[in-house]
């Protein structure tokens, strides 16, 4: 309802959506994710950009926080978001809450950093349907190559990646570099971080190729099959991977 000086000067309506509590709910726990469209949508085609709302977690993801900027809506019309925008597997049918400025801050075990703060992936995008959520979030130079240590060894993450499907975490992905100290220069990898509770492990697999060893006049063969596995250890004054023991 809409009034001035001169009284009442007429209603205006406002339509809700709500999102199933099943597919995403508020981060603060207080119910149902819910929003409105911009003054350009259309709730009668469902159809229109999405007024930013509050954040939000995924029931198969406790502890995940994710958060919006902007957002298109397409539940039933023949309009669709662009397809190139889309994160969804199957893009010629879907329809959804798509979410094209997204983040999500990490639950406190993905702090390998030792920074005592939870990561955010402030890159990313989201797509909502019936099935839940399909979508990856990355942050990039989050680890520099004279900060990182897995034992006597250099590395850095230039990137961490994390997939979404169907409302589920598919893993999280890190890639960088690794200098070990008898080879010349530093190599690139790529890999997994796995968490389970407060277990962290580093698996990733070095770029294949012929590694200078100059100390030795020499060269170090990197095969496709190398890899390198490494846990994440408190050492009281920080926490650092450590390669394990195979």
């Amino acid at each position: 309802m809409a009034m001035d000086c001169g009284g009442f000067d007429g209603f205006e309506l406002q339509t809700q959506f709500s999102i199933d509590p099943e597919i995403m709910v508020q981060a603060d726990g207080s119910g149902p994710v819910k929003f409105g469209l911009e003054g350009d949508g259309d709730p009668a085609t469902y159809f229109g950009k999405v007024k930013k709302f509050d954040d939000f977690t995924l029931p198969k993801m406790p502890g995940f926080v994710f958060s919006m900027k902007n957002g298109d809506l397409d539940l039933k019309t023949g309009q669709k978001v662009e397809q190139e925008k889309l994160i969804a597997p199957k893009p010629d049918n879907w329809r959804g809450l798509y979410l094209g400025q997204a983040e999500v801050k990490l639950p406190a075990e993905y702090d390998f950093t030792g920074g005592g703060k939870p990561i955010t992936l402030d890159e990313g995008a989201f797509a909502i349907a019936e099935d839940g959520g399909h979508g990856q979030f990355f942050k990039t130079n989050l680890v520099s190559l004279d900060k990182g240590k897995i034992g006597n060894w250099r590395y850095s993450v230039d990137s961490l990646t994390l997939n979404v499907d169907e409302g589920k975490s598919k893993g999280t992905y890190l890639a960088g570099q690794l200098k070990v100290p008898v080879l010349d220069e530093p190599f690139r990898y790529s890999g997994e971080l796995k968490i389970n509770g407060n277990y962290s492990r580093m698996a990733i697999k070095p770029e294949a190729g012929s590694r200078g060893m100059g100390l030795w006049s020499g060269k170090l063969a990197l095969s496709p099959d190398s890899d390198v596995d490494a846990v994440l250890k408190d050492f009281g004054n920080g926490k650092q991977f450590t390669p394990m023991q195979t």
